[in-house]
């Protein structure tokens, strides 16, 4: 019967636990937070979309149970999650079109240097 009762309450314990835990391993707690940290700054996009996904899910329960403000904030933190995602697509589009432009910039130097380089785009092409 324990058994039983620790799997129906485990959903509900796990933030209990985890509390515990961080107070009994301070040094591993400090661990485990920088690795999510790094994780954070590895990932951006998966984990805002992660949240956009937690987002939604509290803005559907709440509008099923007709609480209007709890879905109004659940559909804010994914309208909020989806600008910062287009904000991040923006940066990735913006950081490859500077690189091609210093490609481009590259290569017209060095073809005005008179570098075969600047015409043919690389410095090992294959003999005809």
């Amino acid at each position: 019967m324990k058994i039983i009762v620790l799997l129906l309450l485990a959903p509900f314990l796990w933030p209990f636990y985890l509390v515990v835990w961080c107070f009994q391993n301070p040094d591993k707690t400090k661990q485990a937070f920088g690795r999510v940290r790094e994780s954070l700054r590895r990932h951006p996009g998966a984990w805002t979309w992660a949240v956009a996904t937690l987002g939604l899910l509290i803005g559907i329960g709440n509008l099923f149970d007709a609480e209007p403000g709890g879905a109004a904030a659940g559909f804010a933190i994914v309208a909020g999650c989806m600008g910062v995602l287009w904000k991040l697509r923006r940066n990735t589009a913006a950081e490859i079109a500077a690189a091609l432009s210093a490609r481009a910039d590259a290569q017209h130097l060095a073809y005005l240097r008179g570098d075969e380089w600047g015409t043919y785009g690389t410095r090992n092409r294959p003999a005809l």
